[in-house]
C-alpha cells in the first residue's frame, strides 16, 4: 500500500467562505482496504473502498471554525495503514464586536464613545459608520466619539469593517433618555379653528423618551376630553384630545403639559373662530407627491361667492392660483410638488359686496434632495481660493462631502452652516432659510483640478461641480471675501460626522478684510518707529533742560553790593585830606543789596586794589575805591548803574 498523488503541499490556504477540494490517490495493494478522509482525527468526512490504484477526494464549505484545521487521508487494510495530513489556512473576514462607554442608554448631553472591535489575520481594514443606515462619511477610525449625545442621534448605529476577503459588520443600538420637545415642525401654541358646540379635535407631535405622561394644564371654559398618548415610534408620540366649547367666551388658550422622569414641556392650544377657515394649518409634501388644502366659509348663503388661494413666502405674493370651489368649501391641490410649492397659502372669498380672507395661513413643507441655490469662487490674499455653495435643503443635511478629482478632501477645510439663500419663483425673487458649505483652499492649486461638493440628505443627494473656468476667473477678478462665523447644527443624524462642519442655528457674518503678511509687517514696524520716535525726543528735551538748568544755576550767580560807608581808617595814607569830623563822624548813604546777574567766573573787580593792613593779612577782601564827592562810579559789566553819592556838603580841604 502506498499513496501515490497528493495536494502539491500539504498546506491549503484558502479565504473564509469558499469551497475547498483536497484528494489523495492510494496504490491499495493486496488485499484490498479503505480509504477516508477525516477531519481532526476523528470526524469522518468521507469513506471509499480502495481498489488497486484509488483516487479519494472531499469538499468542504470553509468557515472561521476551519482555519487551521487539519485533513487526514487514511489509507487501511489488514496489513497496513498510511496516513496523509493537510492542514487548512484561511484569510478570515473580520469579525466585529461594538462597545458603547458609559453604556449605550445615557442622557441627553452625556459623552458617548462607541468602539468598534475587529477579529482577522488578513489587512489592511477598512472602518465605516453608519447611523441609521446612512454612512457617516468623514468618520473611518476605529472609535466614535460623540461629546455631547442629544436627542436626534437615538438610534441604530453599525461599524462596517472590509479588508479584501470581504466584510463585516455589527450594531449597536444607542437609547437618549431626555424630556419632552415638540418637534421641529410643530408650533407653539398651535392653532386649531372651532366650532361653537361641535367637538373640536386637537392633536401635536412630541419627542420623548421614555413615554410622557400628559394632563390639561390651561382651559378657557370648554368641555374637555381625555388625553391619548398613542406611540409612533420608541421616541414619537401623538398627544390628542377634544374640546367643545358652548359659548364665545371659551376661544382661547389651552394648555397640555408632557411630562417625563427628566423634564416637561408645556403645550399651548388656541382655539380660534373664523368666517374663512383653513384646513390643514401646516402640511408637509414630498416631491412629486399631490397634497390638497381646503378653506370653508361659514356663513348662512354660500352662493355667488367665489374663492381664490394667494401663495406667497415670507411676506413677497408670488402667483394666485385657483381653487375649486363646491358649496361652501374651496379645494386647492398642489400637485407633483417640488420646493417652488414651499411656503404660506392664503384663502380669500368674494361676493360683489363683500370679501372674507383666511387670518391664518396654511403652511407648505417639501421633503426632497438638497437644492442648489448658488456656487461662487472667492479669492483671497495670497494663493489661498474660498470655494462656496449655498443650497436648500429639507429635511437638514446628513453629510457634507468634498472631492477634489473624485477624491474625498479632510474636513478641517471645508464648514456648514446655517445661511439664508435666492431663489426665483414665478418670475420673483425670495429668500429662504438655507445652508452654506465652504471649502478654502490655502495651498497653491491646479486650476485644471475639478472640485465637487455632495450633500445628502435623507431624500437623496446633490452633486455640484466647480469648472475650470470659474478657479481661472477667480484669479482675473481677484474678488475678497466675506469670512462667516460658523457652529452646530442638530438634524436627526447630527452625529459626530457634522461636529467638525459644526453650524449654528442662525448665522452671523462679520466684514472683517484679510490682512496680508507684508501689510502684518508694515503696521508693526511702523509702530516701533512711531516708539522709538517719542522716546528720542523725549530724551532730547531731557537733556537740553538738564543743559539750561546747570547753564542757569551757573549764570545766577548772585554778586552782593555790599553797603558803601564811610569808614574810619586811623592809620590810612590812602585818605590824607579828608577832614577830621568826618573821619571820626561819619556820615554815609546807606544802598540796599542789588543781585545782579554776572557771567560765569567773573567778578566785580575796583580800580585800585586797596592795602592790606597787617592785622587783616589772613583775609583778602576787595573794596571799591571811593572817588571824589559829587560823583560816581560805574560797575563794570553790570548792566545796572551803581550811583554813589556824598552827603558831606560843608567839607572843607
Amino acid at each position: 500500500m502506498q499513496i501515490i498523488t497528493s495536494n502539491s503541499s500539504n498546506n491549503i490556504y484558502a479565504n473564509e467562505g469558499s469551497e475547498i477540494e483536497v484528494g489523495c490517490e492510494v496504490d491499495c495493494g493486496n488485499p484490498p482496504g479503505t480509504l477516508d478522509w477525516v477531519r481532526d482525527e476523528y470526524i469522518v468526512l468521507k469513506t471509499k473502498t480502495c481498489h488497486n490504484t484509488t483516487f479519494i477526494s472531499t469538499r468542504i464549505k470553509s468557515s472561521r471554525s476551519d482555519h487551521m484545521t487539519t485533513l487526514t487521508c487514511i489509507a487501511n487494510n489488514s496489513y497496513d495503514q498510511l496516513e496523509m495530513n493537510i492542514t487548512i489556512y484561511l484569510n478570515l473576514l473580520p469579525q466585529v464586536h461594538m462597545r458603547a462607554e458609559p453604556s449605550s442608554v445615557l442622557e441627553e448631553e452625556s459623552k458617548l464613545t462607541i468602539f468598534c472591535i475587529t477579529e482577522t489575520n488578513t489587512f489592511p481594514v477598512n472602518i465605516q459608520w453608519l447611523f441609521e443606515g446612512n454612512i457617516i462619511q468623514e468618520e473611518n477610525s476605529d472609535v466614535l466619539y460623540i461629546d455631547k449625545v442629544n436627542r436626534n442621534q437615538f438610534g441604530q448605529y453599525s461599524c462596517r469593517a472590509t479588508n479584501r476577503v470581504g466584510s463585516g459588520q455589527a450594531n449597536i443600538n444607542i437609547t437618549v433618555r431626555y424630556k419632552p420637545y415638540l418637534q421641529k415642525n410643530e408650533s407653539n401654541p398651535k392653532l386649531f379653528e372651532a366650532v361653537i358646540n361641535y367637538p373640536t379635535h386637537v392633536d401635536v407631535m412630541i419627542q420623548s423618551f421614555p413615554r410622557p405622561e400628559c394632563s390639561w394644564t390651561d382651559t378657557n371654559g370648554g368641555k374637555l376630553a381625555i388625553i391619548k398618548v398613542a406611540e409612533i415610534r420608541a421616541d414619537v408620540f401623538a398627544v390628542s384630545s377634544t374640546i367643545m366649547l358652548q359659548k364665545e367666551s371659551q376661544f382661547g388658550l389651552y394648555g397640555i403639559r408632557a411630562r417625563n422622569l427628566y423634564g416637561s414641556i408645556d403645550i399651548k392650544i388656541n382655539l380660534v373662530s373664523r368666517v374663512v377657515s383653513i384646513h390643514p394649518l401646516h402640511i408637509s409634501c414630498n416631491v412629486s407627491s399631490t397634497i390638497e388644502l381646503e378653506c370653508f366659509l361659514t356663513i348662512n348663503d354660500s352662493s355667488n361667492w367665489k374663492s381664490l388661494w394667494l401663495h406667497s413666502i415670507k411676506g413677497n405674493k408670488l402667483e394666485e392660483r385657483p381653487g375649486i370651489t363646491l358649496g361652501n368649501k374651496s379645494t386647492l391641490t398642489i400637485a407633483f410638488c417640488d420646493y417652488r410649492d414651499i411656503g404660506d397659502y392664503t384663502c380669500t372669498w368674494s361676493s360683489q359686496n363683500k370679501i372674507y380672507s383666511s387670518t391664518h395661513q396654511a403652511t407648505v413643507a417639501v421633503f426632497g434632495s438638497p437644492i442648489l441655490a448658488s456656487r461662487n469662487v472667492y479669492r483671497q490674499t495670497g494663493e489661498s481660493v474660498l470655494l462656496r455653495v449655498k443650497f436648500y435643503s429639507v429635511p437638514e443635511p446628513i453629510s457634507i462631502v468634498w472631492l477634489e478629482n473624485d477624491k474625498r478632501l479632510h474636513l478641517n477645510r471645508s464648514s456648514l452652516m446655517r445661511t439664508i439663500v435666492a431663489f426665483k419663483i414665478s418670475n420673483t425673487e425670495v429668500i429662504v432659510d438655507g445652508f452654506s458649505s465652504n471649502l478654502l483652499l490655502e495651498e497653491p492649486i491646479s486650476y485644471d483640478n475639478q472640485f465637487s461638493c455632495q450633500v445628502t440628505n435623507e431624500y437623496g443627494y446633490m452633486d455640484v461641480l466647480f469648472e475650470e473656468r470659474m478657479l481661472i476667473g477667480s484669479i482675473k477678478d481677484g474678488n475678497t471675501i466675506t469670512k462667516i462665523v460658523q457652529t452646530t447644527t442638530l438634524s436627526k443624524s447630527n452625529t459626530s460626522s457634522l461636529k467638525p462642519a459644526g453650524y449654528t442655528d442662525e448665522p452671523t457674518h462679520t466684514s472683517t478684510g484679510t490682512l496680508t503678511n507684508d501689510q502684518i509687517y508694515i503696521v508693526i514696524c511702523g509702530v516701533v518707529l512711531v516708539i522709538l520716535f517719542i522716546v528720542v525726543t523725549v530724551f532730547i528735551k531731557n537733556q537740553i533742560r538738564i543743559n539750561q538748568i546747570h547753564k542757569r544755576a551757573d549764570r545766577q550767580t548772585v554778586v552782593p553790593v555790599v553797603s558803601l560807608q564811610y569808614q574810619e581808617r586811623e592809620r590810612s595814607s590812602d585818605l590824607p585830606d579828608l577832614p577830621q569830623r568826618n573821619i571820626e563822624n561819619p556820615e554815609y548813604e546807606e544802598i540796599h543789596s542789588i543781585p545782579i546777574e554776572v557771567e560765569t567766573e567773573e567778578y566785580l573787580t575796583p580800580e585800585h586794589d586797596s592795602s592790606k593792613s597787617g592785622s587783616d593779612s589772613s583775609i583778602e577782601r576787595q573794596y571799591l575805591e571811593l572817588g571824589p564827592p559829587h560823583t560816581y562810579e560805574e560797575i563794570s559789566l553790570s548792566r545796572r548803574e551803581l550811583h554813589v553819592y556824598s552827603t558831606g556838603g560843608d567839607m572843607h580841604e
